[in-house]
């Protein structure tokens, strides 16, 4: 999405209750695991991470195809010049209705955007129109305002992140706000601050979902922990990011989610963007592991014991089929609506 030179960071998350506490680096710690039903049992920290990604590469697979449908109403293009965005209104060759529940998000996110036709996509969120840019090259699954179904007047804005979060918090931004928008329950999409906050909903659940699948739930679990809207998509800089790796530097640094803090570069990934992987790089592995944790932590079903206590090495492959299904229950109402 814009400002895409976006790299990973440290996150200053809270430290998970228990002895010893959460570390930095949660990959090789040992945490003990309270199922929904069944045995608790013991895994390193990545093994839940790695769980994360088989069961989103699972939804990926499951999502099913996206069909364009028939504009409604009477589509008006936002007035004002923003690079990269048609004066073309949505047809019904390229028009992708609403976009109101996790599984379209989903299907969404999973649709070819790499110069396959139809380059121009269009979708909504209430009233309010979308396009996403997938002609091949720089810009390729930008996502930006586009206008109204209503035939109503509607200013243009640009679509980087800080932009956007700074548009939308007029009035402030709530986790309410940001779950309605995911859900298909939120208002009538009437004023600017609500265009603008689907817009960077859009951009963080679907384009950068693109980048890195465990976006995707992700980002759901934070809202889910009411974690401060600023640090999910307000294009912050997290704390102590390598020098280099953020180009929104000026502001607060203070941001959690991954892949939306306005700046995006190699710290994150490794030979390119992860995608179905996740994160590539070991700084990104790190990241997920711990944002992963810190939920499972929310959620009361991890809590970090001593090391000695798990495995000297372990993946997700080395779990029990009973032990992976645990894990798999604790996850899958992220992806329900």
């Amino acid at each position: 999405m814009p400002s895409l030179t976006l790299a990973s960071a440290v996150l200053g998350l809270t430290a998970l209750s228990g002895t010893p506490a959460l570390a930095q680096d949660v990959t090789n710690q040992c945490f003990e695991v309270t199922p929904i039903s069944g045995t608790k049992f013991v895994a390193l920290g990545d093994v839940f991470r790695q769980g994360l990604l088989n069961l989103t590469q699972r939804k990926w697979g499951e999502a099913g195809a996206v069909t364009p449908v028939a504009p409604g109403g009477t589509p008006k293009r936002c007035t004002g010049t923003v690079a990269g965005l048609p004066t073309a209104a949505p047809t019904s060759a390229n028009y992708y209705g609403q976009v109101n529940t996790k599984l379209k998000y989903l299907r969404m996110a999973a649709m070819r955007c790499d110069g396959t036709a139809p380059t121009d996509k269009y979708f909504s969120i209430g009233n309010a129109i979308y396009y996403r840019n997938c002609n091949a090259g720089a810009q390729v699954g930008y996502i930006y305002f586009w206008g109204l179904e209503t035939g109503n007047s509607s200013t243009c804005f640009g679509s980087t992140y800080p932009e956007m979060f700074a548009i939308a918090n007029s009035p402030a931004v709530t986790v309410a706000r940001m779950a309605a928008t995911y859900s298909g329950t939120t208002p009538s999409m009437a004023s600017q601050s609500d265009y603008a906050l689907g817009n960077a909903m859009a951009a963080i659940q679907i384009a950068e979902s693109m980048r890195d699948w465990l976006v995707y739930p992700q980002n759901y679990m934070l809202i889910e922990q009411s974690t401060d809207p600023v640090r999910v998509i307000g294009g912050r800089c997290p704390a102590n990011t390598p020098a280099g790796t953020c180009q929104n530097t000026a502001a607060t640094q203070n941001g959690l989610h991954p892949l939306a803090w306005g700046g995006a570069q190699a710290a994150m990934m490794t030979g390119g963007w992860g995608a179905n992987n996740g994160a590539t790089s070991a700084y990104g592995i790190q990241f997920e592991a711990r944002a992963t944790v810190t939920w499972l932590s929310f959620k009361k079903r991890v809590t970090a014991v001593d090391r000695g206590r798990c495995p000297t090495t372990q993946n997700w492959g080395n779990l029990t089929q009973t032990q992976q299904g645990a894990l798999n229950a604790i996850f899958e109402p992220i992806f329900q609506q």
